[in-house]
């Protein structure tokens, strides 16, 4: 994740960019932490969504070396049907095409680049700590229906950051910005405009 978030450092200085607000879906999220945790100035707020501040537990780093295992054996697509998995229950009664999507994008990553986000999430620090000291605006927004995230975790996340927003996206599981785009669209357009720029 800190190599990611240098590149990413990197890439906004080459634009002209010195301080921007972030936004991120599951690991989205833990690349916007890590840039908070090597470039703080750059970071005038983050928008998590479906990410966790604390790092893996025991239970779910065994439960990535599992799977990379699987991908090392099996390819891909072993992929596939855990990420239509993370789509909350709604999604996957009333919506085939955002399945369909979410089938085409998680079969076609690659093998390796998979095995690597694994572990870049698996080693991520625990970040509680880092967003109550930085004290920057902080949206969190979990679906109702995310396997991976339980609703009743991220608000305690979020009541662990004085400056944090907390919002439950109703029909929505792991992935809501594909499955629920325009609350999503939303809420972040609120949380930039909270701002204030």
């Amino acid at each position: 994740m800190g190599g990611w978030a240098v590149i990413l450092a990197a890439d906004l200085r080459a634009r002209g960019i010195e301080r921007a607000a972030f936004a991120g879906c599951s690991m989205g999220g833990y690349a916007a932490l890590s840039l908070l945790r090597i470039e703080p100035s750059m970071v005038a707020g983050i928008a998590l969504i479906s990410s966790r501040t604390p790092a893996d537990s025991a239970a779910q780093q065994a439960a990535r070396a599992d799977m990379i295992a699987r991908i090392e054996r099996e390819g891909a697509q072993v992929v596939v049907d855990f990420a239509v998995g993370l789509l909350g229950p709604a999604t996957r009664a009333s919506k085939p095409d955002v399945v369909a999507a979410v089938r085409v994008i998680a079969g076609d990553a690659q093998p390796k680049a998979l095995i690597d986000g694994y572990r870049a999430i698996g080693s991520r620090l625990d970040s509680s700590a880092l967003l109550a000291q930085a004290a920057i605006p902080l949206a969190i927004i979990a679906g109702a229906d995310d396997p991976m995230l339980p609703a009743s975790d991220a608000a305690k996340m979020a009541a662990g950051v004085p400056s944090a927003s907390f919002t439950v996206v109703p029909d929505a599981g792991h992935i809501s910005p594909m499955e629920t785009p325009d609350a999503i669209t939303d809420l972040l357009r609120a949380f930039w405009s909270s701002l204030g720029r």
